[in-house]
Parts: structure tokens; C-alpha cells; sequence
């Protein structure tokens, strides 16, 4: 099955393998978090190795919930890394997922934005308690 809304890499992929040093990631955190794709009051930080489908981006933009949007890289464990490095606005920021299948964003809840330091504090001390627990 052929999929007409694939997208090509971007020009500054950052292609993450065993040798990948963290100053590789910084700086592809950088140029992303500095160069937001805007469209009218829309803006969204790119992080994903894609190139942005900016007509769909578009013609889904009155549809959006809010203004500021971020696409995750795709790897999620440096995308962890990634969300370390991040100013707590694009932390916090709603998160769009690209649907090949389609050619339309996903927007879906960030949930370090829709959940509570207290909440998130105490799920992080209960596991912590437990893991000394069982000694691991």
C-alpha cells in the first residue's frame, strides 16, 4: 500500500545511533526550539526527523484548540532527553502527532502541562519507596 502523505526527511535529521554524543542532540534541540514553523498566530516547535506537511498544518489551523504546539521526535528515549533541555513554555506545550495515512495532525493533551507537581511528586516518592523496598 503506497502512502501518498509520507513525508521526506528534513534537512537536519539527526539521525541517533550508538555513537550519537549528547552535543549532537543540543544542537539539534537548539536550531529546532529557535526556528519554530509559524503560521499566522499559530506556532509549532518541529522536533521530528520529518519535514513539517505544512498544507496540512494549514488547513487544520482554525481547528486547533490552541496556539502553540510541539511534535516530539520519534525515538521516545531521546525525545526524553530532548524535553529536559526544553524551556518549560515548549515543555508544557500541546503535543501534534503526524497521521501518514491521512496527511492531518493529531493534536492530543501534554500531560506534564495537565497534571499536577503534587500528583506527579507523589506517584515519583511512592515508586521510589518501593523500589528501596524490594531493594532494586
Amino acid at each position: 500500500m503506497e502512502d501518498d502523505h509520507r513525508t521526506p526527511y528534513a534537512d537536519d535529521a539527526l539521525r541517533v545511533e550508538n555513537g550519537t554524543q549528547p552535543e549532537e542532540i543540543q544542537e539539534f534541540v537548539r536550531r529546532r526550539a529557535l526556528n519554530p514553523y509559524e503560521f499566522d498566530d499559530l506556532i509549532i516547535w518541529d522536533f521530528n526527523n520529518h519535514a513539517l506537511n505544512a498544507e496540512a498544518i494549514q488547513t487544520q489551523a482554525d481547528d486547533f484548540l490552541y496556539d502553540e504546539y510541539v511534535i516530539p521526535y520519534q525515538a521516545s528515549g531521546v525525545w526524553g532527553y530532548m524535553v529536559t533541555l526544553l524551556p518549560e513554555r515548549i515543555q508544557q506545550t500541546e503535543i501534534l502527532t503526524y497521521r501518514q495515512q491521512e496527511g492531518t495532525y493529531n493534536p492530543y493533551p501534554n500531560y506534564l502541562r495537565h497534571s499536577t507537581d503534587k500528583a506527579n511528586n507523589e506517584l515519583r516518592s511512592e515508586l521510589a519507596a518501593k523500589l528501596r523496598e524490594r531493594d532494586i
